[in-house]
């Protein structure tokens, strides 16, 4: 089940991949999979997410942190 969370993580990291201009094949090659999963991820309309494997990859590929992927910690939130 994916989570707002998750749909965050996935927003942004299509976002910088768009940013770089790295195409979903690309992105594929880095983290390990098929372009067809990372399609499917970033479609939203299935339950497909990264792993914190995947996201280890990304960080290290862009050279980014993990506050650049994923949403700020709000401290009043439950």
């Amino acid at each position: 089940m994916r989570t707002d969370i998750d749909i965050q993580i996935i927003t942004n990291v299509k976002a910088l991949r768009k940013e770089r201009e790295i195409s979903q094949r690309t992105l594929a090659e880095i983290i390990g999979t098929s372009h067809g999963f990372v399609a499917e991820v970033e479609t939203l309309k299935t339950q497909s997410k990264y792993s914190a494997y995947h996201i280890y990859l990304i960080v290290k590929y862009f050279g980014c942190s993990l506050y650049d992927i994923y949403p700020p910690i709000d401290p009043l939130a439950p």
